[in-house]
């Protein structure tokens, strides 16, 4: 049996590139955020499920799957967003080549994501303290924040995103601790609740376009 890893997110996607105020904010808000990393992820293309995403990420298949979602809760005066629950296995892949492996056989059953993102962590104490810590240190409870430029099917995007990870019990609670604190210093952008969305629900609005 592969572990599972509880998350609770909360996410936006908004099309174009990612505005100047938001990444100048970023960099306020971080203390030391991770390099920016620019990849090529490949998801298994659902256009009639927003409840599974499977994707392979630098040979490792990932898969994760919605376990529940708390709906639509006002995260500050000018963000709203809908949170949900996931868990989420990862494992390698048997293939050494670098080019698209056998795995993405037949290439239409998969979607490219071309994707450069930062993100800055939060480590959640169990008193509920939270504090940024510097990129590459592990930590058992937590939050991280994202941003992330989008290139798919001919399209620019940007998204921005919170995911909590730890035990089944506290990714809630850590995200909760972690949205309160950053999101105060985020009302010059409108995070609306008709632009939150998760993953495979983006991907889906993709495909069916």
């Amino acid at each position: 049996m592969y572990p599972t890893y509880p998350t609770m997110e909360v996410r936006w996607f908004l099309r174009g590139a990612i505005p100047d105020s938001i990444r100048e904010w970023f960099l306020r808000e971080s203390i030391a955020p991770s390099d920016p990393e620019s990849r090529e992820d490949w998801y298994v293309a659902l256009p009639n499920c927003a409840d599974v995403g499977i994707k392979l990420r630098q040979g490792k298949i990932e898969i994760k799957k919605r376990m529940s979602h708390r709906g639509v809760q006002k995260l500050s005066k000018r963000s709203k967003g809908r949170v949900e629950k996931w868990v989420k296995w990862s494992f390698e892949t048997n293939s050494k080549n670098q080019e698209l492996p056998d795995i993405l056989t037949p290439e239409t059953a998969w979607i490219a994501v071309k994707k450069t993102r930062q993100q800055q962590v939060y480590e959640v104490a169990t008193n509920g303290d939270v504090r940024a810590i510097e990129s590459g240190t592990q930590v058992k409870q937590g939050c991280s924040l994202e941003i992330a430029e989008l290139f798919i099917q001919d399209q620019d995007w940007f998204s921005l995103g919170f995911e909590a990870f730890g035990q089944d019990d506290t990714v809630e609670k850590s995200l909760e601790r972690v949205t309160d604190r950053v999101l105060k210093r985020f009302d010059f952008f409108p995070l609306k609740a008709r632009y939150s969305l998760s993953y495979p629900k983006w991907l889906k609005m993709i495909l069916n376009d």
